[in-house]
């Protein structure tokens, strides 16, 4: 599912100015097939390629030092800080919009994973070759887009080769052209950051719903809302559990608020759902949970209660009937 990310690296930044700004846009000779997905193999039938070290992106900080051990270097790059786990050489990039540059590990366990840079010897589990070339990339790969701003005299010259493969996008940035590359950045369509549930984020666009969910039930009226001078509608579930509330712009409509109730049964990448317990719920989110959020008995709020994610439990049964994410107006 192509997604519009509520938090992205700056390699997917880039590319959106890059097109903004007019720069030269370049398809070499294509190989997609019809379903504009690369012909080359499916990374199921690459027995070289790492699937586990790619399936880390959409997983939580937890799960990741399970497979990997704990986090044991960082560093920044243009756009956020990067995490590295154990003895790998790929590093993680996080959903967070808080870090220390003085602190290797300053991450919650339930922080979501959306993008890598990967160190390709790791991703092809070939220890016995550390560059590769783009044209032995695109026999893996298969054809790539190029975007050529090497004339860029304000921020340096650099070029992007991406590569469309399944449901990942891999791009190598370079000060020239035809590089060898030790690393490639990767995300995928279908990662989702922290605050998302089943796939559904906050900021992800109205076509993007409507492949996952369907076209909504029912729809409310486009209201303005005097408090933030944004107008927004509601979209309506209600035999899944749903309700979206909408941002209407002059670009188009994205996620701005999202309520799930009985009868949904889709999770957070935490795990955390609809009838989870307030126990598994306080011991997946215990160092994201502020005694000074939390003063309603039947609400957990995880960040604070204008940009975190709230949820609601059942006093007797002590169990989650209800999530908040972002902005739900009455």
């Amino acid at each position: 599912m192509k997604k519009i990310l509520s938090k992205i690296c700056f390699v997917i930044l880039i590319f959106s100015v890059l097109l903004q700004s007019g720069c030269s846009f370049e398809d070499k000779e294509s190989i997609n097939d019809e379903n504009g997905t690369s012909s080359a193999a499916e990374a199921e039938d690459k027995e070289f390629l790492n699937k586990e070290l790619l399936e880390c992106i959409g997983k939580p900080k937890s799960e990741i030092e399970e497979k990997y051990g704990k986090i044991s270097a960082s560093y920044y790059y243009i756009g956020g800080k990067y995490y590295m786990h154990g003895s790998l050489k790929t590093a993680m990039y996080y959903d967070t919009d808080e870090y220390n540059y003085d602190i290797d590990d300053d991450l919650a366990s339930y922080s979501v994973c959306i993008a890598l840079e990967a160190n390709l010897a790791e991703l092809f589990m070939d220890s016995s070759k550390e560059y590769y070339t783009m044209e032995e990339l695109v026999e893996v790969f298969g054809e790539y887009e190029f975007i050529d701003d090497l004339a860029n005299e304000e921020m340096g010259p650099s070029c992007f080769y991406k590569f469309t493969y399944g449901d990942y996008v891999l791009t190598v940035e370079s000060d020239h052209k035809n590089p060898t590359a030790k690393g490639i950045a990767v995300y995928s369509k279908k990662s989702a950051g922290t605050k998302s549930i089943g796939g559904i984020e906050l900021h992800e666009d109205a076509a993007d719903v409507i492949d996952l969910l369907g076209e909504p039930e029912s729809k409310g009226e486009a209201k303005f809302q005097d408090a933030t001078g944004e107008t927004v509608q509601k979209w309506n579930y209600p035999s899944k559990g749903i309700e979206l509330e909408m941002l209407l712009t002059e670009y188009g409509q994205s996620v701005n608020g999202i309520l799930v109730q009985s009868p949904c049964t889709l999770k957070m990448p935490s795990g955390i759902g609809i009838g989870s317990s307030v126990s598994d719920l306080h011991r997946v989110y215990k160092d994201g949970i502020d005694p000074e959020e939390n003063f309603i008995d039947h609400a957990t709020v995880v960040g604070t209660i204008y940009d975190g994610i709230i949820f609601y439990h059942d006093l007797e049964n002590k169990k989650v009937v209800s999530i908040i994410i972002g902005a739900i107006a009455e």
